[in-house]
């Protein structure tokens, strides 16, 4: 809800395969934001640092970043890591609802995905593993 764990870790390694394949000649990025308008501007959580950095994945002066109008009209596909994500932007954007997807349903993999924040560095290891394969998934859907 923050954009402190989940989805800068789902945001980043997305990015990361785009650095590494040629889908960044193409313009493709992921940014991400959270619905607690309160976080915004704070740091990331250590333990998304840990862990990505563990990947060789630098988050360097990354903050937490509001949704807005901007990013909601700016993205073709928001994929949301929980289904009171997707009943927030229903709320605050229900005419871009079109393009509003949660990750794990998107993907038929499931629904929510689990929140690491506050549990522990095995909780944040444990959701990389999981949005690891997830962006896998999503490469194989949406690579051209």
């Amino acid at each position: 809800m923050a954009n402190a764990s989940r989805s800068v870790i789902a945001e980043c390694l997305f990015n990361s395969h785009i650095e590494r394949t040629c889908l960044k000649r193409k313009g493709i990025i992921a940014r991400s934001a959270g619905i607690d308008k309160q976080w915004s501007g704070k740091p990331i959580a250590k333990e998304t640092q840990l862990v990505l950095s563990e990947l060789g994945v630098y988050t360097d002066g990354r903050f937490c970043q509001h949704i807005n109008q901007e990013l909601v009209d700016w993205a073709e596909l928001i994929l949301t890591m929980e289904t009171k994500h997707n009943e927030y932007l229903e709320k605050h954007f229900p005419l871009q609802m079109g393009k509003v997807f949660l990750l794990g349903q998107f993907l038929g993999e499931g629904y929510d995905i689990p929140d690491p924040y506050q549990l522990g560095i095995e909780a944040y290891r444990t959701c990389v593993d999981y949005l690891l394969r997830m962006v896998r998934l999503l490469f194989e859907k949406i690579r051209p």
